[in-house]
């Protein structure tokens, strides 16, 4: 933000910093009486930078593209800016520094071509974007007369298709349970967490302390976590608040989490101001993009197949199948708000549970039978 209110006089003023050849300047101005004032004034400003210092014949692209950024970057978000600087690093890397003028859409698609041929498709989507809205702004001040990036045809590499599964059995669990546990990430906690209990991701993130019953051996699911909107916000329907029961590893994992967080938060003079417990040591709620990023490398160390947040869910299903748990209680344990949501995907698994079983019941009877030298005939032997 370049617009700031004058606490002492009550005004707005405007503060722009550009670069005149290799020396950076600031413009400012006080004295307007709304933000919009000062805002349109600052405008007004920048356009009158650009046209001073890269009017005529002599700009240069990267020259440029840098002053684009700089003018507009306190409107952007820090994930934006870095997308900003990847797309600078393929002109560079493509042009140089040359003039803007010299960039026609011939060279452009080649330039697109070369970068197709490295990444996939959103990538090379996402580039082109920035770079067609530093043209945008130079058409607007009349420095070049066409964009060169329109017209062009965008394509990139195929996109890699992932191993990802809807649930894990146990044997897979077990792998992704002991990475959590080793791990001090807070994401870590989350994962375990889900796995352990079933609740969706926005549940776990709307936890509080005064959720977790220790004495009861309880969970209680009262609210969500909007991240979009930052606020708690209810569940996804009535039947999804609801009490749970906690084994006794969830709860000494719960028990000893609390007092490490307790502990990390004293010696940081930190705070945890909505009592959440899933709540970063480094001050801050954590983030779906957090969760989902630890999840994906925890598969991948783990070797096993790719699943997601919502998976863990799923997963815990099949745990409290593999248990023998009965469909009423899953269900309600789920927060299903029709008890044939459950059963269906009780009936799916079941279906695959009874499969595996019945192989590894064969494997069993071929192991042994191996060990007394017995085997089946052939079906060449049966029909001879």
């Amino acid at each position: 933000m370049t617009v700031f209110k004058d606490e002492r006089t009550g005004k707005w003023y405007y503060r722009v910093r550009y670069k005149a050849g290799a020396v950076w300047k600031e413009k400012k101005k006080r004295g307007f009486k709304t933000k919009r004032e000062a805002s349109n004034a600052e405008n007004r400003m920048k356009e009158r930078i650009y046209r001073n210092e890269y009017g005529g014949e002599d700009i240069k692209l990267l020259d440029f593209y840098d002053e684009f950024v700089e003018n507009y970057k306190s409107k952007l978000a820090p994930a934006t800016l870095k997308l900003y600087s990847y797309a600078r690093e393929v002109l560079e890397d493509f042009y140089g520094n040359v003039y803007l003028k010299e960039i026609d859409t011939s060279s452009y698609q080649r330039l697109i071509n070369e970068l197709s041929s490295n990444y996939e498709l959103e990538t090379v989507k996402t580039r082109h974007k920035k770079i067609r809205a530093m043209f945008n702004k130079a058409c607007a001040l009349k420095y070049i007369s066409n964009n060169p990036t329109t017209g062009v045809e965008l394509s990139g590499k195929a996109k890699k298709k992932v191993d990802k599964v809807q649930y894990l059995f146990s044997e897979n669990l077990a792998k992704l349970l002991q990475d959590a546990l080793q791990s001090k990430s807070d994401s870590a906690r989350v994962v375990y967490v889900a796995a352990m209990t079933g609740l969706r991701l926005s549940e776990l993130l709307g936890l509080t302390w005064d959720d977790v019953h220790f004495k009861k051996r309880t969970l209680t699911v009262r609210k969500t976590y909007d991240y979009k909107l930052k606020r708690f916000a209810s569940t996804k329907n009535e039947n999804s608040k609801r009490t749970i029961t906690l084994d006794s590893f969830t709860l000494q994992y719960l028990i000893d989490y609390k007092k490490e967080q307790e502990a990390a938060f004293q010696d940081w003079e930190a705070d945890n101001p909505d009592n959440s417990v899933f709540w970063k040591m480094s001050k801050a709620r954590l983030t779906p993009e957090g969760i989902y990023k630890y999840l994906k490398q925890a598969c991948k160390r783990a070797d096993i197949p790719r699943i997601t947040p919502h998976g863990l869910r799923h997963t815990h299903v099949v745990s409290l199948i593999e248990a023998k748990a009965d469909i009423k209680y899953i269900s309600t344990r789920l927060g299903h708000s029709d008890i044939t949501t459950t059963l269906n995907f009780y009936t799916h698994i079941s279906k695959e549970l009874e499969a595996q079983n019945a192989k590894s019941i064969e494997d069993f009877y071929a192991q042994l039978h191996d060990k007394i030298g017995h085997k089946l005939a052939t079906k060449k032997e049966k029909t001879t």
